[in-house]
């Protein structure tokens, strides 16, 4: 389990506002399922401008040297990418 739940919750926001710093959001992870050294969950950002609806993002973890660790979504997305068939 991820000891200081709310530490690490400050770390994924400040990750992600460095993405679009000009979106005011709260940030809240849930589903967070933990398999071992990985995990993953889902960072639902509530925006301050009600127009806009609440956006889900999946986000995955993995743990070194006894620190959860962001993967970034590039990383997990690649690997989940359709492969193209061959042509002959």
């Amino acid at each position: 389990m991820i000891k200081d739940p709310e530490a690490f919750l400050v770390e994924v926001a400040a990750a992600m506002h460095k993405i679009s710093p000009n979106e005011k959001t709260t940030d809240k992870l849930t589903e967070l399922k933990i398999d071992g050294n990985k995990a993953s969950g889902v960072v639902v950002s509530t925006y301050e401008d009600k127009k806009k609806k609440d956006k889900k993002d999946p986000v995955r973890f993995v743990r070194l040297d006894g620190s959860w660790r962001i993967i970034p979504s590039m990383a997990f997305e690649a690997d989940e990418a359709p492969k193209d068939k061959k042509k002959d």
